[in-house]
């Protein structure tokens, strides 16, 4: 039977000299997740905004200052960067659908400007009248026609 080389979270905490942090139990497995100081969150804000992606030298670096795992300077760079696009998206959002709305407005004003237009070369008659008076102009140059026609 192989031996678990994982350390129960207790022990790891007097393994290593971190501050005690505050923790919370996931739902998911009953597994417990550390949540970060405030120096902490400023300073990862900090390298967050001087540059998104660390390499590993650099993640080693910034979790001996801050005394915390490389995978937890990864997980909280990752996590930050998901919720940035989700915040970019939602900005996207809001500007697609405030122009969505202004094109909607537009579109119904004009709309009703062209069920109200009069045709001034037509004595003031609607578009729609203008078309229908068209109609039967057409129609009657056709009968007139076929009546030419039988006429001959």
């Amino acid at each position: 039977m192989a031996s678990s080389s994982r350390i129960p979270i207790d022990q790891e905490e007097e393994n290593h000299s971190s501050p005690p942090r505050e923790r919370s139990k996931s739902p998911l497995a009953g597994i417990y997740h550390h949540r970060q100081t405030p120096e902490q969150i400023a300073r990862l804000e900090e390298s967050f905004n001087q540059q998104l992606n660390l390499d590993e030298n650099q993640r080693n670096q910034l979790a001996q200052k801050l005394s915390l795992s490389q995978k937890q300077i990864r997980c909280w760079f990752d996590n930050k960067k998901t919720s940035k696009k989700a915040e970019m998206k939602q900005e996207e959002n809001g500007v697609l659908r405030a122009q969505n709305e202004r094109l909607l407005k537009e579109n119904m004003l004009m709309k009703k400007i062209l069920e109200n237009e009069k045709c001034l070369a037509c004595c003031g008659l609607s578009i729609e009248d203008v078309e229908k008076h068209k109609h039967s102009l057409q129609q009657l140059k056709l009968e007139n026609a076929q009546l030419k026609d039988k006429a001959s």
